[in-house]
This record gives structure tokens, sequence and C-alpha cells, in this order.
């Protein structure tokens, strides 16, 4: 289980954030990062399989396309846009909409939800990930159930993205689940 301090947040200074793209910083138990075009930090020494990813995640844009949120499964990260190979859950605020894709230095969207979602308020995103199916829980509610039937990841980094906009992470949690 990744839970770098008691509180399941990376301490301030932390140097297992490697910081790929945009101003981030670590700092009173958050990760935040200034507005950008896709801005990508991931924790180093992290590699999951079937997983569960929690992070509390704060967008500060409502007022043009943008998304922040996390990845997984990821590889290859690096400067760009769509610049890795994985998964990321974000959401959107001027779209009002969760998206969930899959990322091979090209985007494809395997499910864009929508719901309300306001700009500095933070939501817990939630994401189970086992074999091909991939669940995204927002605020303790199941949104997406989807299975990649063209996986291009089985496992990899988690980290965090930002497109346009701020953004800010908080209550981070990884864990890796058995299968039977």
């Amino acid at each position: 289980m990744l839970l770098p301090n008691q509180n399941g947040l990376l301490s301030t200074g932390d140097d297992s954030l490697v910081r790929v793209e945009g101003t981030w910083s670590n700092q009173n138990g958050l990760i935040s990062v200034n507005q950008t075009n896709d801005a990508k930090a991931y924790l180093s020494g992290t590699n999951y399989v079937n997983m569960q990813f929690t992070a509390d995640v704060m967008i500060g844009n409502d007022s043009s396309t943008s998304d922040a949120g996390i990845f997984f499964r990821a590889s290859d990260i690096t400067t760009g846009t769509n610049a890795l190979k994985g998964y990321y859950v974000g959401i959107d605020a001027l779209g009002d909409r969760l998206l969930l894709g899959r990322i091979d230095y090209d985007w494809f969207g395997l499910s864009y939800t929508p719901m309300t979602i306001n700009a500095n308020q933070y939501y817990e995103l939630n994401v189970v990930a086992v074999d091909n199916n991939i669940k995204v829980y927002v605020d303790g509610v199941l949104k997406i159930n989807v299975t990649d039937t063209s996986p291009i990841l089985t496992d990899g980094y988690i980290g965090f993205r930002a497109n346009k906009t701020a953004a800010t992470y908080k209550e981070i949690s990884c864990e890796n689940i058995n299968i039977l």
C-alpha cells in the first residue's frame, strides 16, 4: 500500500514525486500544479497491476476547456500533450463531465460521464482496475464501469495530470488488489 506518511499524503519535500511537465509543489500535505498545458508528475518506485488508486482532486478552472485528474498503469511519461502510455481519469468543470481514457501518445476516450463539476471543490476519485475492467467512483458513487477490449498496459506508475488548469491533490493512496 502506498501511504508515504501516516496521513496517506506525500511528505513535504518528498523526492518520490517526479515532475515531468509543469510547476509542481508538495507542501502542507497537498500536491499542486500551476496552470499549463498537460502538466504531469508521477510517483517513482510505483508499479501497480490490479489496484485501487484514490486521490481527492480539485480543478481550478471552469472558464475554458480543461481537465485534471489521475493516471495509472502508466509508462514512457514525457513532455507534450498525451505524452505517455496508460490510463487517465479526469474531471472537467466547463464540460461538467468525468472522463476516462486510454493514452498511447494519443487520446482514446473510453467513457464520458455527465456530472456537475465545480471549480475549487475537491472530488474524491477512486479507480479500481482489475485486469481489463476499470471502475471509477466519485465521492463514493460508481460513475464508470468499463472493460477495455484493447488494453495497452497492464501495469505501471501512478500519477497526476492537469491540462490547461491549476489543480490540487490530497488524500492520496494506492494499493494492490490480489486476484484469486
